[in-house]
């Protein structure tokens, strides 16, 4: 039974790309890559490249924090087995890509952050996500973020694999970004979407409240000692902060240690009672 429904899907997806104007002019097309959306990126790439050998193909993504991350068999395998992919990309994009365009990676197949020295963009600089070529009516809320990477260094997590140290938003930035994606494509649901709001969510959600901003979020929270004090949890639900997301993880305090979460299972209740 499932095989008809994958058949449809690739089918269809096979359909929508080449019905994008002028895709065959293009001279770069890259996927931004998940553990989801693997097998549909190399059938996307795979059936570029057969069509038009001349386009150069890119992948990179947040798989190359985990599953394909540096070194590991998988992405060997990748690397080996998908030669219909010019060029993977590890780590925060697009310092990367513009270098890669430019020709100064173009010799290597393997870009990483290391290439630059490091370097990752500031966060001032990072616009606000244009949603201009999406047909909106079909998603219930936008998706932006405040920050990058994690200030914290739990061992299973591979955000700062991903984007190296963590940086934020100016908040007035930010809040200005938000209201004015809301006021643009007349939408009042945004989706966060850092790692955590945990740093900046006090600082943030003043800002909406003086900018009277009238939107409702939710995304990630640390289920940290904060998060218990009643005043900043209605500082938030104030600011149109209406649901949060929470990495809990276990309730056992000896599986909490051995993975550097740095929070308590009483802590983790009072969290949820002051959330409730």
């Amino acid at each position: 039974a499932l095989i008809p429904i994958v058949d449809h899907y690739f089918k269809r997806l096979r359909e929508v790309t080449e019905r994008i104007p002028n895709l065959w002019d293009y001279g770069v097309i890259g996927t931004s890559t998940y553990t989801t959306s693997l097998a549909s990126s190399l059938f996307l790439l795979k059936g570029i490249k057969d069509k038009n050998p001349r386009i150069t193909t890119v992948m990179g993504g947040g798989i190359f924090a985990d599953d394909l991350a540096l070194g590991s068999d998988n992405l060997d395998t990748l690397v080996a087995e998908c030669s219909y992919i010019d060029h993977v990309v590890l780590g925060e994009g697009e310092l990367l890509f513009l270098k890669l365009l430019e020709g100064e990676l173009s010799h290597k197949r393997v870009i990483t952050i290391a290439d630059l020295q490091g370097t990752t963009l500031d966060m001032k600089d990072v616009p606000s996500p244009d949603f201009s070529d999406l047909e909106l009516e079909n998603y219930y809320h936008l998706s932006i973020e405040g920050a990058r990477s994690c200030p914290f260094q739990c061992s299973f997590c591979s955000e700062t694999i991903q984007w190296g140290d963590y940086r934020k938003k100016p908040m007035d930035q930010f809040a200005e970004q938000v209201v004015e994606l809301s006021n643009r494509f007349k939408i009042k649901e945004f989706f966060m979407g850092d790692s955590l709001m945990n740093p900046y969510i006090n600082p943030f959600a003043l800002e909406l409240i003086e900018r009277k901003a009238g939107v409702l979020y939710d995304g990630y929270l640390r289920a940290d000692k904060p998060v218990t004090n009643r005043k900043f949890v209605k500082l938030w639900a104030d600011s149109g902060l209406f649901r949060v997301r929470l990495g809990i993880e276990s309730a056992a305090w000896n599986v909490l240690k051995v993975m550097d979460k740095m929070t308590t299972p009483k802590v983790i209740s009072d969290v949820l009672k002051t959330l409730a």
